[in-house]
């Protein structure tokens, strides 16, 4: 008698996330571990089987390198994989990810693809779709600017009911001519949707109520991203008129105001949410972010990223300053106010009096005085290249205050630096005669070791010099090649890609 289910699928995840490496996923290795599993018996295939097709990282168009290419027909590894699909309907079924790799985005990118070979690409690719009926995600590429040729895949996802997440990104000029009816009738058939990024670029008009009549149409939505959308378009009213999500991102929004988030810190909509980031809206009251936070009764994650600093308006300092943030559930806090004021002082002092107990990971690269990281666990001391230290010497004489999350990084290590020189303690050693026969000086450290906070500089995703998670970031693949396009000795064996998903926005 063979073991339950859910074993099985338990021990093929706990495989699976061997090829795991943060973001990166070694493909290669995952479907090698997976199809030799697979050999074992039939109910291993069964199960294994399952494992390699839910998840499919969709090779590019390049020709198979055949020993007897001359008694063969060339095929692509993509044009294989439509093939299996096409023939097996029960593998088609089983798809539910379909992932595109570095080779095939670089095919289907205007800037380093060949039109001919992009167009073949997008066909193959909609080809595909469209034999996934329980498809839920297509990422790792956004394919929506390819003009005409892209709208035949947009056909085919729009056909996926069981789409879970996408992205539309508008003002493109290569983007093909969809007007609100299109994406109205793609979202009636994404019923289960639950994650939605709505970009814009600057001058782009969808027009009055079309961002409430897409979001509306999704009964299913927690996620959901605004970034750029003109202040026509998305204000304080359609802010108001959003569903109840668990995760909100307001990015670079000109409609929304200081007032549209006092509103929004008293309506249904702040008591859904879990993740809450604001970015770029350049708000300038304290207290509202302090009834913002405090009446979300569920916050877990906040993300505050903006130039200017955030105040208290005259003759409030008084009595808002002392309360501080207030926040029982709030676990991850980024606060990034670029230009130094109050705000930074006022995190420090919610710490400090235990106003968020919850908290055990903040990400603040604007501390520049190392209040914060005085009031968390110790990180531990780096050594700094002599470009960092030219860095430093650079940026740190300019009046001109600058994002640079590295240089964050490299002001905590010089604050590390200057606390190890002060004496915390002195060791004297003598003999047998009470003669001193050594001292050691054991320096000074900064951060509370009974803190359980962490103090956290790392950048958003693997690689980018950025501690918050741009669109870019899950939007284009990073490149895998070195300086001249040719493979190293580890990708041969080990073939890397970064695992992109929308969810890492919020």
């Amino acid at each position: 008698m063979g073991l339950p289910r859910e074993v099985y699928h338990a021990i093929i995840d706990q495989l699976e996330s061997l090829s795991n490496n943060g973001n990166s996923v070694d493909i290669i290795g995952r479907q090698t571990d997976l199809k030799v599993l697979s050999l074992v018996d039939k109910r291993w295939h069964r199960i294994a089987r399952e494992h390699l097709y839910r998840d499919i990282w969709v090779p590019s168009d390049e020709d198979l390198r055949r020993r007897y290419s001359l008694f063969f027909r060339r095929r692509s590894r993509l044009d294989l994989l439509r093939r299996t699909l096409k023939a097996s309907q029960a593998l088609a079924y089983m798809v539910r990810r379909l992932h595109i790799t570095t080779g095939l985005a670089t095919d289907l990118s205007t800037e380093t693809g060949h039109t001919a070979r992009r167009n073949a690409s997008l066909v193959a690719l909609a080809s595909i779709v469209e034999l996934c009926p329980n498809l839920e995600q297509l990422s790792g590429y956004y394919w929506l600017d390819q003009g005409a040729s892209s709208a035949g895949l947009l056909e085919a996802l729009a056909r996926c009911s069981g789409l879970k997440q996408h992205i539309w990104v508008f003002g493109n000029e290569n983007m093909p001519d969809l007007g609100p009816g299109v994406m109205l009738d793609c979202h009636n058939g994404w019923v289960q949707l639950d994650t939605l990024v709505l970009c814009s670029n600057e001058g782009f008009r969808l027009g009055a109520g079309s961002i409430s009549a897409l979001v509306q149409r999704l009964p299913r939505l927690k996620h959901l991203m605004l970034s750029g959308l003109d202040r026509l378009d998305f204000h304080n009213g359609t802010l108001l008129s959003l569903p109840s999500v668990k995760s909100l991102r307001l990015d670079h929004l000109e409609g929304i105001s200081k007032q549209g988030i006092e509103q929004l810190s008293v309506s249904r909509l702040s008591i859904s949410l879990e993740n809450l980031s604001l970015v770029g809206l350049e708000l300038t009251s304290l207290r509202t972010l302090q009834s913002l936070i405090a009446n979300a009764v569920r916050l877990r994650h906040f993300t505050f990223v903006q130039d200017t600093s955030p105040e208290f308006q005259p003759g409030m300092e008084s009595t808002s300053s002392l309360k501080g943030l207030d926040s029982k559930t709030l676990e991850y806090l980024h606060w990034d106010a670029l230009i130094p004021g109050s705000g930074t002082i006022l995190v420090a002092n919610s710490i400090a009096s235990g106003r968020l107990p919850a908290l055990h990971k903040v990400k603040v690269p604007c501390d520049y005085e190392g209040a914060i990281q005085t009031l968390c666990r110790p990180i531990a001391p780096e050594r700094l290249t002599s470009e960092d230290v030219e860095l430093l010497a650079r940026l740190s004489g300019s009046e001109r205050y600058e994002r640079n999350l590295r240089l964050a990084q490299i002001q905590a290590q010089r604050r590390i630096r200057e606390c190890r020189r002060q004496p915390s303690f002195n060791v004297v050693v003598q003999d047998e005669d009470q003669t001193v026969s050594a001292q050691y000086m054991i320096g000074s450290f900064i951060g509370n070791v009974d803190s359980k906070i962490e103090y956290s500089l790392e950048s958003g995703v693997e690689g980018s010099h950025s501690a918050l998670v741009e669109l870019q970031d899950v939007s284009v693949p990073k490149k895998l090649c070195d300086s001249i396009g040719r493979k190293t000795e580890t990708e041969k064996s080990v073939k890397e890609e970064r695992l992109l998903d929308l969810k890492m926005l919020f």
